[in-house]
């Protein structure tokens, strides 16, 4: 049972380490961050349960659960880097372990003063000890389990959604390899595995922790897997917006608001730059002379929405037209000449836009 988790993270670190780009990508990097550190922490644990727990495992165990609370600001740096392009700042490192720094130290001076309560199988041996100042200690560990649990999936929807909101101020379409969306399966493999994970510590039957086992065996796959083929858009040297400081919209220095918008409109109108499927936020900033926080601040001021949307809607303009006027054309040739990528990004917004599908609008001329 043990071999598992050990030869998982084993092979996946190796693997990462050869096969991927983790010198230059920043989530690549913390990917092999975190099951170099899951690997270092399994064998201090796997030592420490060999060594001097007995089977079955003892419920409210401090150093199982305190185990499994290092490797959670791990995890939350891959979240980070994934959305933001780099890795997590010191002052975030500082704040997530030095609650754990002062957890650690805390039981050690109450295991050195007062002793440690014993060893138990279930709840019901360990009621008589409830008062000893240990054992209160190991309840705090689990109750902080908890908490940076949910703080781990709190923080990477959070983080999902802030770089959900960044894509769409940056690129007008995105790849999918580009996109979050496995996040969402990542992290249900998270909460089984922390729900079963938190059973466990006071269960200490075999069969909850070999769960637990495998929950953590398939999360470490799956989590490879994805980081794996996730192709990073954000780096240090190209942060996403929600990582910049806001523009200053009085600043004497930026283009004023009416002349960025004549000039946005002839790109738009005549020189259709949105023809471009790649088009991306720093391609109509070049021409606009300014940067963008600003430009992204613009657009959310004058035309109320973000980059992407305002693209498409000339995308979704013109293929309206198109259809207009040429009602035998193809669908194909239709959504490439407006610059849209793929069909199913075609009809997705042509839908959001217009509330039919092309062919529901071709239909009804």
């Amino acid at each position: 049972m043990h071999t598992l988790p050990f030869s998982n993270s084993i092979l996946i670190a190796l693997f990462i380490f050869f096969f991927a780009d983790w010198r230059k990508d920043q989530s690549t990097r913390a990917l092999l961050i975190f099951f170099v550190v899951h690997l270092l922490t399994f064998l201090v644990w796997l030592s420490y349960e060999i060594i001097i727990v007995d089977p079955p495992l003892p419920v409210l165990d401090f150093f199982m659960i305190f185990y499994a609370m290092l490797l959670t600001p791990i995890f939350y740096n891959y979240v980070y880097a994934v959305t933001t392009g780099h890795c997590m700042r010191w002052k975030r490192w500082v704040a997530l372990y030095a609650p754990l720094v002062l957890l650690f130290v805390g039981h050690r001076i109450v295991q050195h003063y007062f002793g440690s309560a014993p060893f138990v199988a279930s709840l019901d041996e360990i009621r008589p000890y409830w008062s000893h100042p240990e054992l209160m200690v190991r309840v705090l560990t689990f109750f902080m389990r908890i908490g940076y649990g949910i703080f781990m999936v709190v923080g990477t929807y959070v983080n999902y959604k802030r770089y959900q909101s960044d894509l769409e101020k940056d690129f007008s379409t995105i790849s999918s390899r580009s996109t979050f969306g496995w996040m969402y399966f990542t992290i249900l493999l998270y909460i089984i595995y922390f729900v079963l994970s938190v059973v466990s510590y006071v269960d200490g039957d075999m069969s909850m922790h070999l769960l637990v086992f495998l929950s953590s065996v398939i999360l470490n796959i799956a989590l490879a897997f994805f980081g794996y083929a996730h192709k990073s858009v954000y780096s240090p040297d190209f942060e996403p917006l929600s990582q910049l400081e806001p523009a200053v919209t009085n600043s004497e220095s930026q283009v004023p608001y009416q002349k960025m918008e004549q000039r946005f409109k002839f790109l738009c109108n005549s020189e259709q730059i949105w023809r471009n499927s790649e088009l991306a936020a720093t391609d109509v900033i070049a021409h606009l002379n300014t940067n963008r926080t600003y430009f992204s601040q613009f657009l959310q001021d004058v035309y109320k929405t973000n980059f992407r949307t305002c693209i498409n809607t000339y995308r979704v303009s013109e293929a309206q037209k198109m259809i207009r006027e040429n009602p035998d054309m193809n669908m194909i040739d239709i959504y490439v000449q407006c610059g849209f990528a793929s069909s199913s990004s075609f009809n997705e917004w042509f839908k959001k836009i217009t509330g039919k599908s092309p062919s529901e609008y071709k239909e009804e001329l």
